[in-house]
Protein backbone atom coordinates (compact mmCIF):
# COMPACT_ATOMS: atom_id res chain seq x y z
CA UNK A 1 0.00 0.00 0.00
CA UNK A 2 2.95 2.13 0.85
CA UNK A 3 4.50 1.91 -2.83
CA UNK A 4 1.32 3.06 -4.23
CA UNK A 5 1.01 6.41 -2.22
CA UNK A 6 3.82 7.97 -4.91
CA UNK A 7 2.24 6.48 -8.16
CA UNK A 8 -1.48 7.94 -6.90
CA UNK A 9 -0.16 11.26 -5.96
CA UNK A 10 1.63 11.93 -9.37
CA UNK A 11 -1.29 10.85 -11.23
CA UNK A 12 -3.94 13.23 -9.59
CA UNK A 13 -1.25 15.87 -9.09
CA UNK A 14 -0.64 15.91 -13.59
CA UNK A 15 -4.34 16.18 -14.06
CA UNK A 16 -4.51 18.69 -11.74
CA UNK A 17 -1.61 20.58 -13.14
CA UNK A 18 -3.23 20.43 -16.84
CA UNK A 19 -6.61 21.67 -15.39
CA UNK A 20 -5.37 24.55 -13.64
CA UNK A 21 -3.02 25.29 -16.73
CA UNK A 22 -5.85 25.30 -19.29
CA UNK A 23 -8.23 27.15 -17.13
CA UNK A 24 -5.02 30.03 -16.93
CA UNK A 25 -4.67 30.01 -20.52
CA UNK A 26 -8.41 30.67 -21.22
CA UNK A 27 -8.43 33.06 -18.49
CA UNK A 28 -5.46 35.38 -20.11
CA UNK A 29 -6.98 34.82 -23.72
CA UNK A 30 -10.48 36.12 -22.48
CA UNK A 31 -8.81 39.24 -20.62
CA UNK A 32 -6.43 39.68 -24.02
CA UNK A 33 -9.80 39.98 -26.30
CA UNK A 34 -11.11 42.63 -24.74
CA UNK A 35 -8.48 45.40 -25.18
CA UNK A 36 -10.06 46.12 -28.75
CA UNK A 37 -12.90 47.13 -27.31
CA UNK A 38 -11.34 49.17 -24.24
CA UNK A 39 -12.41 46.75 -21.94
CA UNK A 40 -11.08 46.93 -18.31
CA UNK A 41 -8.21 43.75 -18.23
CA UNK A 42 -7.76 42.00 -15.19
CA UNK A 43 -4.69 39.15 -15.61
CA UNK A 44 -5.25 38.31 -11.47
CA UNK A 45 -7.32 35.16 -11.99
CA UNK A 46 -4.47 33.90 -14.59
CA UNK A 47 -1.87 34.51 -12.31
CA UNK A 48 -3.83 32.57 -9.34
CA UNK A 49 -4.45 29.73 -11.84
CA UNK A 50 -1.05 29.84 -13.34
CA UNK A 51 0.66 29.34 -9.86
CA UNK A 52 -1.93 26.09 -9.21
CA UNK A 53 -0.59 24.44 -11.92
CA UNK A 54 3.13 25.07 -10.97
CA UNK A 55 2.33 24.13 -7.50
CA UNK A 56 -0.04 20.83 -8.81
CA UNK A 57 3.28 19.94 -11.18
CA UNK A 58 5.95 20.51 -8.36
CA UNK A 59 3.68 17.63 -6.47
CA UNK A 60 4.30 15.72 -9.42
CA UNK A 61 7.56 16.10 -9.15
CA UNK A 62 8.07 15.10 -5.65
CA UNK A 63 5.81 12.20 -5.95
CA UNK A 64 7.99 11.09 -8.79
CA UNK A 65 11.13 11.38 -6.88
CA UNK A 66 9.49 9.50 -4.17
CA UNK A 67 8.58 6.56 -6.04
CA UNK A 68 11.70 6.19 -7.86
CA UNK A 69 14.06 6.39 -4.68
CA UNK A 70 15.81 9.27 -4.85
CA UNK A 71 13.58 10.80 -2.00
CA UNK A 72 13.13 10.01 1.58
CA UNK A 73 10.29 7.63 1.25
CA UNK A 74 9.70 4.25 1.16
CA UNK A 75 12.19 2.42 -0.95
CA UNK A 76 14.24 5.75 -1.01
CA UNK A 77 17.82 6.70 0.11
CA UNK A 78 18.31 6.73 3.83
CA UNK A 79 17.93 10.59 4.95
CA UNK A 80 20.90 12.47 4.52
CA UNK A 81 21.36 12.63 8.34
CA UNK A 82 20.96 8.62 9.14
CA UNK A 83 24.54 7.01 7.42
CA UNK A 84 24.02 3.53 6.56
CA UNK A 85 25.61 0.85 7.70
CA UNK A 86 28.34 -0.91 5.46
CA UNK A 87 27.63 -4.48 5.18
CA UNK A 88 30.20 -6.49 6.76
CA UNK A 89 33.21 -8.12 4.70
CA UNK A 90 32.79 -11.51 3.61
CA UNK A 91 35.72 -13.25 4.82
CA UNK A 92 37.15 -14.71 0.93
CA UNK A 93 36.49 -18.09 1.11
CA UNK A 94 39.47 -20.59 1.13
CA UNK A 95 40.41 -22.66 -1.85
CA UNK A 96 39.14 -26.21 -1.79
CA UNK A 97 42.14 -28.37 -1.45
CA UNK A 98 41.54 -31.96 -3.67
CA UNK A 99 40.99 -35.10 -1.02
CA UNK A 100 43.98 -37.46 -0.49
CA UNK A 101 43.20 -40.66 0.63
CA UNK A 102 43.73 -41.70 4.03
CA UNK A 103 46.89 -43.27 4.80
CA UNK A 104 47.04 -46.80 5.63
CA UNK A 105 46.76 -47.42 9.45
CA UNK A 106 49.55 -49.04 11.14
CA UNK A 107 49.59 -52.67 11.60
CA UNK A 108 48.22 -52.61 15.56
CA UNK A 109 50.93 -54.21 17.96
CA UNK A 110 49.19 -57.62 19.36
CA UNK A 111 50.81 -56.81 22.54
CA UNK A 112 53.00 -59.65 24.12
CA UNK A 113 52.22 -63.39 23.72
CA UNK A 114 50.95 -65.47 26.18
CA UNK A 115 51.84 -69.00 27.13
CA UNK A 116 49.30 -71.45 26.69
CA UNK A 117 51.17 -74.79 26.17
CA UNK A 118 54.22 -76.50 25.88
CA UNK A 119 54.18 -79.59 22.78
CA UNK A 120 56.44 -81.43 21.54
CA UNK A 121 59.22 -80.15 24.27
CA UNK A 122 58.83 -76.61 23.27
CA UNK A 123 56.96 -73.41 23.63
CA UNK A 124 53.77 -72.48 21.96
CA UNK A 125 52.56 -69.20 22.53
CA UNK A 126 49.70 -67.30 21.52
CA UNK A 127 48.72 -63.08 20.58
CA UNK A 128 45.87 -61.41 21.15
CA UNK A 129 45.07 -61.37 17.60
CA UNK A 130 45.28 -65.25 16.55
CA UNK A 131 48.84 -66.01 16.10
CA UNK A 132 50.76 -68.61 17.65
CA UNK A 133 54.36 -68.84 17.93
CA UNK A 134 55.84 -72.24 18.34
CA UNK A 135 59.53 -72.59 20.02
CA UNK A 136 61.60 -75.63 19.42
CA UNK A 137 63.12 -76.91 22.80
CA UNK A 138 66.91 -75.79 21.29
CA UNK A 139 65.72 -72.17 21.21
CA UNK A 140 65.90 -72.00 24.63
CA UNK A 141 69.29 -73.38 24.85
CA UNK A 142 71.98 -71.93 26.33
CA UNK A 143 74.29 -72.38 24.20
CA UNK A 144 71.66 -70.72 21.43
CA UNK A 145 71.36 -67.59 23.49
CA UNK A 146 73.15 -65.61 20.08
CA UNK A 147 71.63 -67.92 17.46
CA UNK A 148 69.09 -66.71 15.00
CA UNK A 149 66.63 -69.46 13.84
CA UNK A 150 64.94 -70.04 10.59
CA UNK A 151 61.25 -70.42 10.67
CA UNK A 152 58.06 -71.57 8.38
CA UNK A 153 55.26 -69.83 8.52
CA UNK A 154 52.20 -72.69 8.67
CA UNK A 155 48.80 -72.32 7.45
CA UNK A 156 46.49 -75.04 9.05
CA UNK A 157 43.31 -76.28 8.14
CA UNK A 158 42.65 -77.51 11.73
CA UNK A 159 44.07 -77.02 15.21
CA UNK A 160 44.50 -80.72 15.52
CA UNK A 161 46.98 -80.48 12.69
CA UNK A 162 49.63 -78.31 14.56
CA UNK A 163 50.40 -80.93 17.45
CA UNK A 164 51.40 -83.86 14.54
CA UNK A 165 53.50 -81.24 12.67
CA UNK A 166 55.47 -80.17 15.68
CA UNK A 167 55.92 -83.01 17.07
CA UNK A 168 57.21 -84.69 13.16
CA UNK A 169 59.97 -81.70 13.29
CA UNK A 170 60.80 -82.22 16.79
CA UNK A 171 61.49 -85.66 16.15
CA UNK A 172 63.10 -84.91 13.08
CA UNK A 173 65.66 -82.66 14.91
CA UNK A 174 66.50 -85.26 17.34
CA UNK A 175 67.30 -87.25 14.97
CA UNK A 176 69.78 -85.21 13.55
CA UNK A 177 67.87 -84.76 10.36
CA UNK A 178 66.72 -81.93 10.56
CA UNK A 179 67.59 -78.07 11.82
CA UNK A 180 65.19 -76.70 14.14
CA UNK A 181 62.76 -74.41 13.24
CA UNK A 182 60.75 -72.15 14.46
CA UNK A 183 57.34 -71.95 13.86
CA UNK A 184 54.99 -68.69 13.64
CA UNK A 185 50.75 -69.78 12.92
CA UNK A 186 48.98 -66.71 11.39
CA UNK A 187 45.53 -66.67 12.42
CA UNK A 188 44.45 -67.69 8.83
CA UNK A 189 46.11 -68.03 5.04
CA UNK A 190 47.65 -65.13 3.99
CA UNK A 191 47.33 -62.96 7.14
CA UNK A 192 50.68 -61.16 7.37
CA UNK A 193 52.88 -61.70 10.25
CA UNK A 194 53.04 -58.93 12.64
CA UNK A 195 56.38 -56.80 12.66
CA UNK A 196 56.14 -57.20 16.66
CA UNK A 197 55.62 -60.36 16.20
CA UNK A 198 59.26 -61.33 14.16
CA UNK A 199 60.98 -58.63 16.55
CA UNK A 200 60.53 -60.35 19.49
CA UNK A 201 62.12 -63.80 18.54
CA UNK A 202 65.92 -64.62 16.87
CA UNK A 203 64.35 -65.07 13.77
CA UNK A 204 67.00 -65.13 10.92
CA UNK A 205 66.28 -62.12 9.25
CA UNK A 206 66.63 -62.64 5.46
CA UNK A 207 65.09 -64.61 2.73
CA UNK A 208 66.80 -67.89 2.35
CA UNK A 209 65.45 -68.56 6.10
CA UNK A 210 62.07 -68.41 5.54
CA UNK A 211 59.51 -70.52 4.33
CA UNK A 212 55.68 -71.21 3.74
CA UNK A 213 53.72 -74.62 4.73
CA UNK A 214 50.22 -74.79 4.11
CA UNK A 215 48.46 -78.33 5.64
CA UNK A 216 44.85 -79.59 3.74
CA UNK A 217 42.71 -77.13 2.68
CA UNK A 218 45.17 -74.36 3.19
CA UNK A 219 47.69 -75.90 1.17
CA UNK A 220 46.45 -74.45 -1.95
CA UNK A 221 46.46 -70.96 -0.52
CA UNK A 222 49.93 -71.49 0.72
CA UNK A 223 51.13 -72.28 -2.10
CA UNK A 224 49.49 -69.06 -4.40
CA UNK A 225 51.35 -66.88 -1.30
CA UNK A 226 54.24 -68.29 -2.15
CA UNK A 227 53.99 -67.52 -5.93
CA UNK A 228 52.87 -63.91 -5.45
CA UNK A 229 55.64 -63.04 -3.20
CA UNK A 230 58.71 -65.03 -4.35
CA UNK A 231 60.46 -62.26 -2.44
CA UNK A 232 59.66 -63.81 0.60
CA UNK A 233 60.32 -67.47 1.16
CA UNK A 234 62.88 -69.12 -0.31
CA UNK A 235 60.76 -72.36 -0.14
CA UNK A 236 57.34 -73.66 0.12
CA UNK A 237 55.01 -76.89 0.91
CA UNK A 238 51.98 -78.18 0.17
CA UNK A 239 50.78 -80.89 1.89
CA UNK A 240 47.08 -82.79 1.23
CA UNK A 241 45.91 -80.10 -1.52
CA UNK A 242 44.07 -79.67 -4.61
CA UNK A 243 45.77 -77.16 -6.86
CA UNK A 244 43.03 -76.35 -9.72
CA UNK A 245 42.96 -73.18 -11.49
CA UNK A 246 46.51 -72.02 -10.16
CA UNK A 247 47.41 -68.89 -11.91
CA UNK A 248 51.11 -68.75 -12.18
CA UNK A 249 53.43 -65.92 -12.87
CA UNK A 250 56.30 -65.67 -15.19
CA UNK A 251 58.90 -67.04 -13.25
CA UNK A 252 59.65 -68.02 -9.72
CA UNK A 253 62.24 -68.34 -7.05
CA UNK A 254 61.18 -70.37 -4.58
CA UNK A 255 61.27 -74.13 -4.26
CA UNK A 256 58.19 -76.30 -3.97
CA UNK A 257 57.45 -79.29 -2.37
CA UNK A 258 53.85 -80.77 -2.85
CA UNK A 259 53.72 -84.17 -0.36
CA UNK A 260 50.44 -86.49 -0.33
CA UNK A 261 50.33 -89.29 2.49
CA UNK A 262 49.66 -92.56 1.05
CA UNK A 263 45.61 -93.35 0.02
CA UNK A 264 45.01 -89.88 -1.08
CA UNK A 265 44.64 -90.62 -5.31
CA UNK A 266 43.15 -87.08 -5.81
CA UNK A 267 45.70 -84.63 -3.74
CA UNK A 268 48.18 -86.70 -5.80
CA UNK A 269 47.44 -86.43 -9.08
CA UNK A 270 46.19 -82.38 -8.70
CA UNK A 271 49.87 -82.11 -7.49
CA UNK A 272 51.44 -83.93 -10.28
CA UNK A 273 49.41 -81.53 -12.95
CA UNK A 274 50.57 -78.71 -11.21
CA UNK A 275 54.24 -79.76 -11.18
CA UNK A 276 53.69 -80.08 -15.10
CA UNK A 277 52.24 -76.72 -15.29
CA UNK A 278 55.37 -75.68 -13.36
CA UNK A 279 58.24 -77.59 -14.89
CA UNK A 280 59.15 -74.41 -16.44
CA UNK A 281 58.83 -71.97 -14.02
CA UNK A 282 60.82 -73.15 -10.87
CA UNK A 283 61.67 -76.45 -9.07
CA UNK A 284 58.69 -78.41 -7.85
CA UNK A 285 59.30 -81.80 -6.17
CA UNK A 286 56.79 -83.86 -5.36
CA UNK A 287 56.50 -86.44 -2.45
CA UNK A 288 53.69 -89.20 -2.11
CA UNK A 289 52.76 -92.76 -0.96
CA UNK A 290 54.48 -92.37 2.19
CA UNK A 291 52.83 -93.25 5.51
CA UNK A 292 52.35 -92.59 8.48
CA UNK A 293 51.50 -89.13 8.08
CA UNK A 294 53.67 -88.01 10.88
CA UNK A 295 56.83 -89.59 9.36
CA UNK A 296 55.63 -87.57 5.87
CA UNK A 297 55.55 -84.32 8.15
CA UNK A 298 59.17 -85.62 8.96
CA UNK A 299 60.48 -85.28 5.67
CA UNK A 300 59.19 -81.91 4.83
CA UNK A 301 61.41 -80.85 7.70
CA UNK A 302 64.54 -82.45 6.09
CA UNK A 303 63.02 -80.80 2.83
CA UNK A 304 62.86 -76.98 4.31
CA UNK A 305 66.45 -77.92 6.06
CA UNK A 306 67.77 -78.93 2.91
CA UNK A 307 66.04 -75.70 1.36
CA UNK A 308 66.84 -73.06 4.43
CA UNK A 309 69.83 -71.37 5.86
CA UNK A 310 70.55 -73.28 9.81
CA UNK A 311 70.59 -71.18 12.50
CA UNK A 312 73.40 -68.81 12.81
CA UNK A 313 74.85 -66.26 14.76
CA UNK A 314 74.20 -62.75 14.35
CA UNK A 315 78.26 -61.92 14.60
CA UNK A 316 78.16 -63.04 10.91
CA UNK A 317 75.25 -60.45 10.22
CA UNK A 318 77.65 -59.02 7.03
CA UNK A 319 76.73 -62.20 4.80
CA UNK A 320 73.16 -61.53 5.12
CA UNK A 321 73.48 -58.74 2.55
CA UNK A 322 74.78 -62.06 0.04
CA UNK A 323 71.81 -62.19 -2.36
CA UNK A 324 69.79 -65.62 -1.87
CA UNK A 325 71.01 -67.11 -5.19
CA UNK A 326 75.09 -66.96 -4.24
CA UNK A 327 73.76 -69.09 -0.62
CA UNK A 328 72.43 -66.81 1.98
CA UNK A 329 74.57 -66.01 5.02
CA UNK A 330 74.64 -69.45 6.46
CA UNK A 331 75.20 -72.90 5.30
CA UNK A 332 72.81 -75.63 6.70
CA UNK A 333 73.43 -76.28 10.21
CA UNK A 334 71.90 -79.53 11.45
CA UNK A 335 71.89 -79.38 15.60
CA UNK A 336 71.03 -82.92 16.34
CA UNK A 337 69.29 -81.98 19.58
CA UNK A 338 71.76 -83.74 21.66
CA UNK A 339 72.11 -80.69 23.99
CA UNK A 340 70.09 -80.93 27.15
CA UNK A 341 68.67 -77.25 28.01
Amino acid sequence: MVELLPLLAAVLGAVATAALARSALRHWWAERAGRPYELPVAYAGTVVRAAGAAVAAAVVAVAICWGSGLGGGPGGAHPAHIAAEPAPARAPTPPVRPRRNPAPAPARDPGPPRTVAYPAGGTLQRYADGTRVWLPPQYGYPSAAGLDFPYVVAYMAQDDDAPALLGAFDTHVRSGLADPFVVVLPARCGAEVPEAVTDRYRLAPVRSARALLGLGDQAPCAVREALAHPEHYQAAAGISGTYDDMALPRRSTTDFLLATPSGEEEHAASALRLRDEMQDLTEVRILDGITPRRRLLGLVAGYFTEKLDGPESPIRAWRRTVPPHQGGYAPNHPTGGTEAP
